[in-house]
């Protein structure tokens, strides 16, 4: 019966019946086998995918020493180090190159089954996205020729600096790195392709120029590696394909040593690493196996696959830099105790161990480095015609990946027990056990009373801490040496979660334009914000409102502002129709109480304080306050006066006066009143006097004279008299 014992990054350990007591044996892969939690725990890697439902993100793979959490419309977050929140990735809707411009891709569907997570385009392009122990590995399938052959997805980096394609924390801990961007056709062939990381971009493209559909393109940010293959190529000399390094692949274990058609030499070496310093210095190693799977066969022999002593250390990890050194050095290193196996008569897809390998060569505290080498390529008898591929550590079944399996006895070794509780006795033959207080940490579950510490050099050290449910009122902290620390933070989300509200777009013309968008990542300095198959972002130095199946914007701004809520003036973009949408911000929220402190920090806002009446003071430091009134005053008659500081009050009346009979004074301080009388005089027979200052007086008078028979005399200064008779003649 075997039973596990323990476990760490890279391996299980384990005791078992059938071996001598005393003997543990540990089972050791390339890749992660368990990841540690919160608490410190290793516990078993699990890498499928499993429902998220946080933050817009729908699936998740955290059960391992990495995380990733991703979003329908393929945007995703990667964390390298599981248990530091402050280093991710976040990775961007994917686009293509269409028509001149960058478009986004349009999803039709998306499924999971297990650790593979399938999305749909209406680009003719299926994405197939792997869960790894490592990383996360992406599939592009391109399924006909219609499919776009040039394309990238946006990688913003929080907390991680990148180098040359190489990821750093915080810590300059190497944290992954692009993989080389590969892709092969329908038959296996390999096609002209190009892939790499700028400007906040991942692009990638191939040449499939007479391919045969599908087309597989594959470019990756992975993790650490622990293995991978370099190839000696040459056309016209296998001597020289032997001796010089050409290309190296690190997501793969393949070996070969063959001539091909036009003579085309094909040598390739590969590289394999376990760690092994959980053993200990003073362990014994009684065995030593190597566990692979043989995948494919394109070309058999009937040659040998050796297993080296090569401690390629210097070469890890593996790149086109230090090639020739491991190829050169595999060649030249003393082979293992045994082989891993003959190729004759081997099947596909079948697990195979090799003999019993060096005891001595395994580091018991520190990394075992093998390379795999064809023995005809080691002997250089000429091309034996070989072409294998082995499973390599980031093969999808796990049970595939390679396994280093080492028994050993334990001496003088310091085991750790982990004991529910209950009583335990302790039984064999020469087992010392030694009970270390230092390296425990106790948690005492205990009720309300009193309690005693006893025993021998004992340390109980007390920590406490309180969470006080305190109602409306007033409170005091007694004691001695007692201090209680209130620090309230008030984070603010909408329901998406983030540091940004989310943004509400109303009364587009284009209606499925309308909506709630979430936060989903700063980019190019601004946030973006995403609602179905619409996103908001500032691009080509503009705020756009666009749809991933349209390659126009549907609304957009050039107002250089923070947020898109903080644009005053929409325009109608190539696939947007009118009206123009409002654009708002979805949150607000009010602090009360008293003795609060509130400190907001995002970008430019601009606020609109509706006050009551009443008396208000302006608190804070760096605070300033422009107040703008406009007052329309409605006063009655009496006397008023302007009070304050630096007010300017401009008095202004409009007077109609209605006067009676009698005499009026003006008076008053830069008072102007213009009188204008017009007066119509009634007068009887008589004289008549004009009194007054600068009065003008104009008497016009019209006359009609009856006269009787007679004769008359017209009299007076300037008087004009028209004298017209009418006579009757009978």
């Amino acid at each position: 019966m075997r039973t596990e014992v323990r476990r760490g990054r890279k391996f299980v350990e384990y005791i078992d019946d059938s071996l001598p007591v005393g003997t543990f044996v540990q089972e050791i892969g390339a890749h992660n086998v368990s990841y540690q939690d919160e608490q410190g725990v290793w516990l078993p890697a699990d890498e499928n995918w499993s429902t998220d439902g946080l933050d817009g993100y729908l699936v998740k793979a955290d059960k391992l020493n990495h995380k990733v959490r991703l979003k329908s419309d393929g945007g995703r977050r990667w964390y390298p180090r599981r248990n530091v929140e402050s280093e991710y990735l976040t990775f961007g809707i994917p686009q293509f190159w269409s028509r001149n411009k960058w478009g986004n891709f349009g999803f039709s569907g998306w499924s999971v089954d297990g650790k593979t997570i399938t999305l749909e385009t209406k680009q003719n392009v299926t994405i197939k996205i792997h869960s790894l122990w490592n990383g996360i590995k992406i599939d592009w399938v391109l399924n006909n020729a219609n499919a776009p052959v040039r394309m990238r997805y946006p990688v913003a980096l929080t907390g991680i600096t990148e180098s040359e394609g190489v990821l750093y924390g915080a810590d300059n801990t190497e944290l992954g790195r692009l993989t080389p961007t590969t892709a092969i056709d329908a038959n296996e062939v390999e096609l002209l392709c190009s892939g790499g990381y700028a400007n906040g971009y991942v692009e990638f493209s191939a040449d499939v120029t007479g391919a045969v559909f599908p087309v597989v393109i594959d470019p990756d940010f992975a993790g650490e590696s622990s293995f991978g293959y370099v190839q000696g190529y040459y056309q016209g000399d296998y001597s020289i394909a032997r001796s010089t390094a050409t290309s190296v692949l690190t997501t793969a274990l393949s070996i070969q040593n063959r001539t091909a058609a036009q003579a085309k030499s094909y040598i390739q070496r590969s590289f394999i690493q376990f760690d092994t310093s959980d053993i200990g210095a003073t362990s014994t190693v009684t065995q030593v196996n190597l566990r692979m799977v043989l995948e494919n066969i394109a070309l058999a022999g009937t040659v040998d696959v050796q297993i080296a002593k090569y401690n390629w250390s210097s070469c890890d990890p593996l790149a086109s830099g230090n090639m020739e050194t491991a190829y050169d050095g595999c060649l030249a290193a003393s082979r293992d105790d045994s082989i891993w196996c003959n190729l004759s008569g081997k099947s596909t897809n079948t697990q195979y161990t090799s003999g019993n390998l060096s005891t001595e060569w395994v580091s018991k505290t520190g990394i075992t480095y093998y390379g795999l080498q064809s023995s005809a390529d080691y002997a250089g008898t000429g091309a034996s015609g070989e072409w294998i591929g082995i499973a390599a550590p980031t093969n999808a079944t796990e049970s595939y990946r390679p396994c280093l399996i080492v028994a050993y006895s334990a001496g003088g070794q310091n085991l750790t027990l982990t004991c529910e509780a209950g009583s335990y006795s302790l039984t064999g033959t020469n087992v010392t056990l030694t009970h270390t207080p230092a390296s425990q940490n106790l948690t005492l579950a205990c009720n309300a009373g009193s309690y005693s510490l006893t025993g021998t050099n004992a340390d109980l050290t007390v920590k406490r801490n309180y969470v006080l449910a305190c109602e409306g009122g007033s409170y005091s902290l007694t004691g001695t040496n007692a201090d209680i620390t209130s620090s309230r933070t008030l984070i603010c989300e909408p329901a998406s979660g983030g540091a940004y509200p989310d943004i509400i777009v109303s009364g587009a013309g284009s209606s499925d334009a309308n909506g709630t968008y979430n936060y989903v990542v700063m980019w190019s300095g601004k946030p973006s914000y995403t609602s179905g198959d619409n996103s908001i972002w500032w691009y080509d130095n503009k705020w756009a409102i666009i749809n991933a199946f349209e390659s126009g914007n549907r609304y957009e701004s050039t107002e250089d502002v923070a947020t898109p809520d903080l644009v005053t003036t929409w325009t109608v973009g190539a696939d947007g129709t009118l009206p123009v949408p409002t654009v708002t911000i979805a949150t607000t929220y009010v602090l009360t109480g008293s003795d609060v402190t509130l400190t907001y920090t995002q970008g430019a806002q601009s606020y609109t304080l509706t006050c009551e009446a009443g008396s208000y003071s302006l608190t804070g430091t760096n605070a300033d306050l422009t107040v703008t009134r406009h007052y329309t005053l409605t006063c009655e008659a009496g006397s008023y006066s302007l009070t304050g500081t630096n007010a300017d009050f401009e008095v202004k009346r409009n007077y109609v006066l209605t006067c009676e009979a009698g005499s009026y004074s003006l008076t008053g301080t830069n008072a102007d009143l213009t009188v204008k009388r017009n007066y119509v005089l009634a007068c009887g027979a008589g004289n008549y006097l004009i009194t007054g200052t600068d009065a003008t007086l104009t008497v016009q008078r019209n006359y009609t004279l009856v006269c009787e028979p007679g004769s008359y005399t017209l009299t007076g200064t300037d008087i004009t008299f028209g004298n017209s008779k009418a006579y009757s003649l009978t």
